[in-house]
């Protein structure tokens, strides 16, 4: 995994590569395939947490991608 610099600027990935779900505890996992570009990722331990301002959003289209009506 590459590390980032101080200075890097981090991107916001598309919003239709944006995947995140409720976590048991509560928080969001992202669920993008390369998080570590995400300003909004933030990775503890082996897990990347979803900080979007918008996560509720995108754990709905997330849940509505699983599931189609």
């Amino acid at each position: 995994m590459e590390t980032l610099g101080l200075n890097q600027k981090r991107n916001l990935p598309s919003h239709q590569k944006c995947k995140a779900r409720i976590h048991i505890d509560g928080s969001a996992d992202c669920l993008v395939d390369n998080p570590v570009e995400c300003r909004y990722a933030i990775l503890a331990g082996d897990r990347f947490y979803c900080k979007h301002p918008e996560r509720d959003k995108i754990i709905i289209n997330t849940k509505n991608l699983q599931n189609p009506i």
